[in-house]
């Protein structure tokens, strides 16, 4: 059987997900409209030994400077002669990225003329930290004006100068910069947050991107400790979510085994044991060779401060909308504000220094502070109780919330249309890439994975395949139901589980969100519902793996697909209800 990428991998017209492109598509380009805005700003310059600099270089190399804010570009000696290149006012290109340091990452390698030029730029009064440096050989043979003996003279007379400092663990490097008073233009301390900025003429945008990690065993109920993939820049006191929507959980590092025990103990331990079970990376990987394991955030809610003044804005890539962020604190040429982020996902902040200054919340105990489409403050709240506001401008506010409607869970009562892409013979022989559409409706479903839908020999025969884990397509499910009188006064937010199919649209009473957050499956319908009789709808797209063929005999159907089986399906819909309050 011949190796075929599933469905994603082709970004072209004979993907079932084609009629949705315009999802990804639009999240792409507003990313990248704001990736290129302005001016690129970025906190370090990380210089590359003369070796170094002619490989590839993949992964994050310094991921502790990187879990504490501070964002980094990696050089090579080459560009260190560009006319921009010049020191002025102690930083590294002023006018471009304004490095405000430069580090030498293990470097062994230099040639003479780089470090006469690095030892230019620290008389200018640019922080050097040589970070686990050894630099003792020019690259290449030894030649008059560039050989190991001018080299070590040129290297005596760099560390020699008060700028520039040596590092040996990285912990070292951090606390240089700490002493250096070089702070990241985004600060935090959370494993595998990620920062970008880019700075206008009015307005600093930062993309921050929540890396993540994933269990590499599997983790049971009560254990108190987990295996993690990578454990870098991890210490006792983070806080991690543990998996995704129902089995997610909150955790807080207790300690890091040194050295870290051998595969599969745990790499990690808890301060309290695991409340939920965890799956680790499946027997089979997944589409395009990536294990199927529990992923882990270190993202849940911690505040992060960013250069800047001004107004701060929330801006969704997905929808394309603009929000104005309610609860957040300044301090001299900052804004601090908390984020949630799921795993692998990522947020854009703009700080923008034209916008209008309202009244906005600086402390809340519990809940959420949200804006009015004008401008009215609004506290949200998804459980009973007293939630108390501080407020720019002086005052505080409580608002008391005696009841709030349970959450509604739709397990089942659904009605499934599905379209099944497959072989058309008739068109296949003009075109090899034609797909035959084929419906099939159930009723009654109850939610969970195509494979078990209750599918006659009828059905099977229609879509022309042996069972259901041979199908792709797209799926189509509708369901009814009522709403008390309780929520009255309660929004609700959407929650939706599925599995490796995509969801594309919900349609709730009539009102179509074209564009669902993909990381999140989350969607606020709160001005959607009604008391009494509802209607959802929602359409997931899927890949065509699971009804790739063997193009060498196709006749046959290859239930397994180009690359491993793919589970499809809508698994779960839940409304968690909110309350809420005015506060100004």
């Amino acid at each position: 059987m011949k190796e075929i990428s599933p469905g994603f991998s082709s970004y072209n017209a004979r993907q079932i997900w084609w009629a949705d492109v315009a999802t990804f598509s639009g999240y792409v380009a507003r990313s990248q409209a704001v990736k290129q805005a302005g001016q690129a700003k970025v906190d370090l310059a990380v210089l590359l030994g003369s070796d170094a600099g002619f490989t590839v270089q993949s992964g994050n190399s310094l991921q502790g400077l990187l879990n504490h804010g501070y964002s980094y570009n990696l050089l090579s000696e080459a560009l260190l002669q560009q006319p921009s290149a010049v020191v002025s006012d102690g930083v590294l290109a002023a006018d471009g990225p304004n490095y405000r340091a430069l580090i030498l990452r293990q470097v062994t390698q230099l040639s003479v003329a780089a470090v006469q030029k690095i030892t230019d730029y620290a008389r200018r009064g640019l922080p050097v930290i040589l970070y686990d440096c050894d630099v003792t050989r020019v690259y290449g043979t030894n030649q008059p004006g560039n050989n190991d003996t001018l080299l070590a003279a040129a290297v005596a007379k760099l560390t020699k100068l008060s700028t520039v400092s040596t590092a040996t663990p990285e912990a070292e490097v951090l606390a240089a910069l700490d002493r250096r008073r070089i702070s990241p233009a985004a600060s935090y301390h959370v494993p595998n947050l990620e920062a970008t900025r880019r700075q206008t003429r009015d307005a600093s945008y930062y993309y921050l991107f929540n890396a993540g990690t994933t269990l590499a065993a599997p983790a049971e109920a009560g254990a108190t400790g987990i295996r993690l993939v990578s454990t870098a820049g991890l210490s006792p006191g983070d806080t991690l979510l543990v998996d995704v929507a129902d089995d997610q959980e909150t955790v807080t590092v207790a300690a890091i085994p040194t050295p870290a025990p051998a595969a599969p103990a745990a790499n990690v331990a808890l301060v309290a044991p695991l409340s939920k079970a965890h799956a680790g990376p499946a027997a089979a990987l997944g589409p395009w060779g990536v294990p199927k394991g529990a992923v882990v955030s270190s993202l849940a809610g911690q505040k992060v401060t960013l250069r800047g003044d001004g107004v701060p804005y929330l801006l969704d890539a997905w929808t394309g909308q603009i929000t104005a962020i309610a609860e957040y604190t300044t301090g001299p040429g900052t804004v601090t504000v908390g984020l949630d982020l799921e795993p692998r996902d990522a947020v854009i902040v703009a700080l923008v220094t034209n916008a209008p200054k309202r009244a906005h919340v600086t402390a809340l105990a519990g809940g959420e502070a949200v804006y009015t489409r004008k401008g009215g403050l609004l506290h949200r709240a998804y459980v009973p109780g007293s939630y108390t506001a501080s407020l720019s401008n002086g005052r505080r506010r409580t608002v008391t919330v005696r009841s709030v409607p349970d959450v509604l869970s739709l397990p089942d009562g659904w009605s499934l249309e599905l379209q099944s892409w497959g072989p058309d013979p008739a068109a296949n022989a003009v075109d090899p890439t034609a797909s035959a559409k084929t419906t099939v409706t159930f009723a009654g479903v109850t939610l969970g994975v195509w494979d078990d839908l209750p599918a006659t020999s009828a059905h099977l025969a229609k879509l022309g395949v042996d069972g259901m884990g041979q199908v792709s397509g797209v799926g189509r499910y509708s369901r009814s139901f009522h709403l008390p009188t309780a929520w009255a006064r309660a929004g609700a937010i959407l929650y939706l589980r599925h599995r490796d199919d995509m969801v594309v649209r919900v349609r709730l009473n009539g009102a179509v969100i074209e564009d669902v957050d993909q990381f999140t499956d989350r969607v606020d319908v709160g001005d959607h519902l009604r008391i009494g009789a509802n209607t959802v709808e929602v359409t997931t797209d899927t890949t065509l793996n699971n009804r790739m063929g063997d193009f060498d005999n196709p006749d046959k159907i290859w239930a397994g697909g180009a690359s491993g089986a793919q589970t499809y399906g809508l698994t779960g819909v839940r409304l968690i209800p909110y309350v809420t309050s005015e506060v100004l």
